[in-house]
């Protein structure tokens, strides 16, 4: 994979793990779970977060940070 595909798949992996972050520490999950998020770019050059075991789709990922942010009061 070239690195003019790489990066871009890379930071769109980044912030979406980011995001999901954020919103599930405003949950109140613990560290360990937190760590266990991690940005990936699969082979086929798509952006993806690593959450334990599973694999998401970047877009998916930003979809759930986004539901949580909604769902919850401001902090």
């Amino acid at each position: 994979m070239e690195m003019q595909t790489w990066r871009p798949a890379w930071e769109q992996a980044e912030s979406a793990a980011t995001a999901l972050r954020e919103a599930l520490t405003r949950l109140g999950l613990s560290e360990r779970v937190l760590r266990s998020i991690a940005p990936v770019v699969g082979k086929d050059g798509q952006a993806y977060v690593r959450v334990g075991r599973a694999l998401l789709d970047s877009s998916r990922s930003e979809e759930i940070a986004e539901g949580i942010r909604t769902n919850l009061p401001a902090p």
